[in-house]
C-alpha cells in the first residue's frame, strides 16, 4: 500500500520489495492524472540489473542510455522501456499485489 498523496506530478517515487533474498525495484509514478507502476528495470537490459536514472522529467537506462521525456514513460524508445506493473487505486492509497512483485524476482 500506497499512499499517493506523496506523489509529486511527473516526479517518480522508488521503492524495494525484498523477496528470498533480492531486492525487486519498482516506482511509481502520477502522469497526466494517472498512477502507474513500473519495475525498475529495462525490458531488454534487465540483465544487467541497473535500472533507470530520473532527472529534470526524464528517464534515462543506465545500461543503453537511452532517453526519454518522462510523458513517453508507456512508450519507451525501441525496445527500451521500463517494465509495466500492475496496480490499482483506492481512494489515496495505490495497491501492487505481493504476487505480482514476487512474480518478477526473476529480473533482479
Amino acid at each position: 500500500m500506497f499512499d499517493v498523496g506523496v506523489l509529486r506530478a511527473e516526479v517518480p517515487e522508488f521503492y524495494t520489495y525484498r523477496y528470498q533474498g533480492r531486492g525487486i525495484n519498482f516506482f511509481i509514478i502520477r502522469v497526466d492524472g494517472r498512477v502507474l507502476s513500473f519495475l525498475d528495470a529495462c525490458r531488454s537490459c534487465y540483465p544487467r540489473r541497473l535500472g533507470f536514472e530520473f532527472h529534470d522529467g526524464y528517464f534515462m537506462c543506465r545500461s543503453c542510455k537511452t532517453s526519454y521525456a518522462v510523458r513517453d514513460i508507456e512508450k519507451g524508445i525501441s525496445n527500451c522501456l521500463p517494465v509495466k506493473i500492475d496496480g490499482r487505486l483506492e481512494g489515496n492509497t495505490y495497491l501492487i499485489s505481493v504476487s505480482t512483485l514476487e512474480g518478477m524476482a526473476y529480473m533482479f
